[in-house]
């Protein structure tokens, strides 16, 4: 009923914005361009994805967003033919699959990030030293054990259960080099200053995933829509795409910074200082998935996963 209320809100005030001729009289006929905005419901989880939609969560006063921590209700939701959530913001591989088995009602529409993994060291750091590593069988266990294979790489890795862990090796001299992720590098390499450990990124993820496979960065964090939704009222799901598409290609910092810090423990963030400070190395930017799909398919392959056309918003 919400929703509805708000969507015959905005018709009204379509409605009632009638356009200037050239003699300064009204013009009562709605142009083709003219679109009904629909408010969504959206679940979105911590870190860097929440990031990349931040300003609309804490800006936008048509859609309803749940932040969510860990992979389970979003693969949960994404599975559900009758979820709640119209847009599901999630890693690519795991809404990929659902939807390549026919196990999901969403369709892929675009990407928000394209890897935020470094390796992180010491000063005293070699290329050959031991890493500890986390999310083995997840994205950033994946990418790394792929690019350790396809470029040769002979370090020692130990895998640990979160990023914080690894973290934690690192700062505690267990390890001179350790995988993590930003906004994880960022507080990390702060966090070492303070006790006198000059700790700096030693190698960028997303640099060696071009020298395996040509393109920077890997797509990562994505937009899936319930593709009911999406045929009910296309102009309205592109509008809201469009307006996350020039969140992120505007990159305003004040306004990020604001909105981070708004809501800055359903993010999961240390700081709003620190979201801004590694924005760069988050490599956020908006991209139509299908425009990608080359880059897609190279990602999705390290999965085994193959989505066909029929899987994304065209």
């Amino acid at each position: 009923m919400k929703k509805i209320f708000k969507a015959l809100l905005v018709l009204l005030l379509i409605s009632g914005c009638a356009s200037q001729n050239s003699e300064g009289e009204a013009n009562n006929d709605v142009s083709s361009n003219d679109v009904v905005v629909e408010g969504y419901n959206i679940l979105v989880p911590s870190g860097a994805p929440a990031l990349a939609v931040v300003n609309d969560i804490v800006n936008s006063e048509i859609n309803t967003y749940t932040i969510t921590s860990g992979a389970d209700l979003l693969t949960t939701e994404l599975a559900k033919s009758d979820s709640e959530y119209d847009i599901i913001v999630a890693p690519i591989n795991a809404g990929s699959k659902l939807i390549s088995l026919g196990k999901s009602e969403y369709k892929l529409a675009s990407v928000l990030t394209w890897g935020n993994l470094y390796l992180v060291g010491t000063e005293d750091a070699s290329e050959t030293d031991a890493i500890s590593a986390f999310g083995e069988a997840a994205v950033p266990g994946m990418v790394f054990k792929n690019l350790h294979s396809k470029l040769n790489m002979s370090n020692e890795v130990t895998y640990y259960s979160a990023v914080t862990e690894a973290q934690a090796a690192l700062l505690g001299g267990k390890t001179k080099l350790a995988l993590l992720a930003e906004p994880a590098v960022t507080a990390t390499i702060a966090k070492a200053k303070q006790s006198g450990i000059n700790l700096a990124v030693k190698k960028d993820l997303q640099k060696l995933w071009e020298e395996a496979y040509g393109s920077y960065g890997y797509p990562q964090a994505a937009i899936f829509v319930k593709n009911s939704v999406y045929e009910a009222n296309p102009a309205s799901v592109n509008h809201y795409l469009d307006t996350i598409s020039k969140y992120i290609s505007d990159a305003d910092m004040t306004l990020f910074e604001a909105s981070v810090d708004a809501k800055l423990e359903e993010i999961g963030v240390p700081s709003a200082k620190v979201a801004v400070n590694s924005y760069e190395r988050q490599n956020i930017e908006y991209k139509k998935a299908i425009d990608v799909k080359e880059n897609i398919d190279n990602f999705l392959e390290v999965f085994n996963i193959n989505l066909s056309e029929e899987g994304y918003i065209k």
